[in-house]
C-alpha cells in the first residue's frame, strides 16, 4: 500500500479492502475492518466514529504487515489470536483448531438435549480450544464437564479460555486418547465431540489456510474419515447415564455411515441435523 504521510482511518480501511479484493480474499471489507480494529483495539462502531482520525506512517506499516500475513494465507483468526464463537471470544493458536461457525449447531443441539437436566455432566472429546464445552457450561450454569485431548497445547488453551470465561470451577481438562484415561465409573448425560473427520484423500485437497495452519491431529480422520467415530460410538455407552445423549459433528457426506454406526451400537432417536448452509452437520442419538 502506498504511504505518503498521515492518512485518515477511513482511507486506510479503503486501501486494505482494495488490496484484499485484488488478491481474491472473500469478504474483503469485513476482513479489512477486523484487521484494523485489531491493530487499533477498537470495535466496528468505534471505527466508524474515528474514521476521520489520522494514522501515521508507523501505524500504516503495522497494518500493512498484518495484511501481508493475511495474503500469505494465514487465517484472520490466527493473526489476531482469537475467534468469536457463540457470542464469546476464544483464544487460539497455531496448535489448535479454530472453532468454526458451523460448530455452533453442535452446541445448540447439545444444549437442547440437556435443557431439562438439573445438573448435567458433559464430556467433550477432543476439546481443542474448549469452545464447545465452555459454551455449554456458560449457557447451562449448573452443568459441569470434562474435556479431553491428546494435545497438551490444546488443553492449556482450553484451561485458559475456561478461566477467562469464568467456568474453570465447573470444568476439568485431561490428556487422554478418547476414553483411555477415563474411569468407567464416570457417567455423563452428554458426550459431545467435533472429531477429526477428513479422509486421507481429502487431506490432499485442503486449502492452504487449513492444511498449513490447522493441526493435522484435529483434521485427519483416517483412510475414510470415520476412524474417530468408530471409537467414540462403540465406547461411549459405557460412560453414559441411562437416557444420555451423544452429539457429534460430521462432514457433509458422513450422515449415513455415522447414523448407521449409532443404530448398530444400540442408540435410539438417531437424528441428523443441518447447518445454516443446508449441509448435514450433526448426528445425535440416545442410549
Amino acid at each position: 500500500m502506498d504511504k505518503a504521510g498521515p492518512i485518515s482511518l477511513q482511507t486506510l480501511r479503503r486501501r486494505v479492502v482494495e488490496v484484499l479484493k485484488a488478491r481474491g480474499i472473500d469478504a474483503a471489507d469485513i476482513e479489512a475492518r477486523e484487521l484494523i480494529c485489531f491493530r487499533f483495539d477498537c470495535d466496528a462502531h468505534e471505527l466508524i466514529v474515528k474514521s476521520a482520525e489520522l494514522v501515521d506512517e508507523v501505524s500504516q506499516a503495522q497494518v500493512e504487515a498484518l495484511v501481508a500475513r493475511r495474503l500469505s494465507g494465514e487465517p484472520l483468526d490466527h493473526i489476531m489470536g482469537f475467534r468469536e464463537f457463540y457470542g464469546r471470544r476464544f483464544q487460539i493458536s497455531k496448535h489448535i483448531l479454530s472453532p468454526r461457525a458451523d460448530t455452533e449447531i453442535v452446541v445448540e443441539t447439545g444444549l437442547k438435549r440437556i435443557a431439562d437436566i438439573g445438573e448435567p455432566r458433559i464430556l467433550d472429546l477432543g476439546v481443542g480450544s474448549g469452545a464447545i464445552l465452555i459454551t455449554l457450561l456458560a449457557e447451562h450454569i449448573r452443568a459441569t464437564g470434562i474435556g479431553v485431548d491428546l494435545s497438551q497445547a490444546a488443553l492449556d488453551m482450553a484451561q485458559k479460555n475456561a478461566q477467562g470465561l469464568e467456568v474453570s470451577d465447573r470444568s476439568h481438562f485431561m490428556k487422554s486418547d478418547w476414553f483411555s484415561k477415563l474411569s468407567r465409573d464416570q457417567k455423563f448425560d452428554l458426550i459431545i465431540s467435533n472429531p477429526p473427520y477428513i479422509s486421507d484423500e481429502e487431506m490432499e485437497g485442503l486449502s492452504t489456510e487449513v492444511s498449513q495452519f490447522d493441526p493435522d491431529l484435529a483434521l485427519r480422520g483416517g483412510m475414510d474419515g470415520l476412524a474417530a467415530y468408530r471409537v467414540i460410538i462403540s465406547e461411549a455407552p459405557e460412560y453414559m447415564k441411562p437416557g444420555g445423549w451423544v452429539v457429534l459433528e460430521i462432514g457433509y457426506q458422513q450422515a449415513r455411515p455415522v447414523s448407521d454406526m449409532m443404530t448398530f451400537a444400540g442408540f435410539s432417536q438417531v437424528e441428523v441435523l443441518k447447518d445454516l448452509g443446508g449441509n448435514d452437520r450433526v448426528v445425535c442419538g440416545r442410549i
